[in-house]
């Protein structure tokens, strides 16, 4: 399996810092950092979880339990439901989501939501190991590596 780690990951991150920093003028970078930890917390992402939680514990934030507003939660539960069940996010979710976020920001936001899973599902098809320089920023308890 070795050989999937030999894939340029260029045709990857391109599209993924286009998106973030477009996404960032308008819900701000711990929103969206919040959004995409949530995503692969709720995959049980190991590699991208642990890069998530770094970029929030070296601001100061707790990803285990964020200080958010209404707006906010509903982003983090929102990325929670894409990874979980995104076939079942019920109407009344689609309402909460839409009275907080526009179509022109929920659109980017989803394709931003596809590119966290692909990095969630690359890494885990590719058996990529954490870095050890990630260790501490697992989530407490959770001892792997891969």
């Amino acid at each position: 399996m070795d050989f999937l780690l030999e894939v340029p990951h260029d045709f990857f991150t391109a599209r993924w810092h286009e998106l973030r920093t477009d996404l960032v003028r308008f819900t701000g970078d711990r929103a969206l950092v919040l959004f995409a930890h949530a995503i692969s917390d709720a995959n049980n992402n190991l590699v991208c979880a642990a890069l998530f939680r770094r970029e929030l514990l070296e601001h100061g934030e707790d990803p285990d339990r964020p200080q958010d507003d209404e707006a906010l939660q509903v982003l983090i539960d929102w990325g929670r439901l894409i990874a979980t069940d995104p076939g079942g996010i019920s109407p009344e979710f689609y309402t909460a989501l839409a009275t907080r976020y526009n179509q022109q920001i929920r659109v980017p936001l989803l394709e931003f939501a596809g590119q966290v899973i692909a990095a969630n599902v690359f890494t885990a098809v590719a058996q990529v190991p954490l870095d050890e320089s990630l260790y501490p920023y697992r989530k407490p308890g959770d001892e792997r590596t891969r």
